[in-house]
């Protein structure tokens, strides 16, 4: 019967072990869920600001794009223009008109150019945090996924031990659960004086 006792306490303290060990296990979980998801968070809130910015980047390119186009339909009508050519008396007052119309076009060309180049980086960046902030969250996903599991793998420790337990109180085990027992050397007191 003492053999028997000693198997159960053996099988018990293992099993308590094991219960240690997954309840180690899980807490090193929990701690890196609860940093992955300040990470996530941080990186979420950093995304939020440069999305938040990219959209008035965008609104101001926008702004900056219809100011342009109000701009050139200002542009006097070709009758107007025909008249401030005949205005015109000499060749060198045509050149200089040349010479500041063909800048202004230039310069215009070159802003537009820009618009054109800020928009699409605006965009790239949109898409970028677009990817980061998904491939962050199924990290984060994956992390609880793990730690379900490893409290599911807990709780079946939790019940066997149990199992155990009630068996040893009513002095029965499976014959699965039994295992030979190591002999301990015997008992001899000492008298300490």
């Amino acid at each position: 019967m003492s053999h028997e006792i000693g198997q159960w306490i053996n099988e018990i303290k293992t099993l308590q072990q094991k219960l240690a060990e997954a309840l180690t296990e899980r807490d090193a979980a929990q701690d890196s869920i609860s940093k992955w998801r300040q990470l996530y968070n941080t990186e979420a809130i950093q995304r939020r600001d440069e999305a938040k910015q990219a959209q008035e980047t965008i609104a101001e390119l926008k702004a900056k794009i219809d100011a342009r186009e109000k701009h050139s339909q200002t542009i006097p009508e070709e009758a107007e223009i025909e008249a401030n050519i005949k205005t015109i008396q000499s060749l060198e007052e045509l050149k200089a008109l040349a010479i500041d119309a063909t800048k202004e076009r230039d310069r215009a060309l070159q802003e537009v150019q820009q618009l054109k180049e800020a928009l699409q980086e605006e965009r790239a960046h949109h898409l970028q945090t677009r990817k980061t902030l998904t491939a962050a969250l199924g990290d984060a996903v994956d992390l609880l996924t793990k730690a379900k599991t490893t409290s599911g793998a807990q709780a079946a420790v939790i019940s066997q031990t149990q199992k155990l337990s009630q068996l040893a109180a009513i002095g029965q085990l499976p014959a699965s659960e039994q295992q030979p027992l190591p002999q301990l050397p015997e008992w001899k007191e000492k008298n300490i004086n």
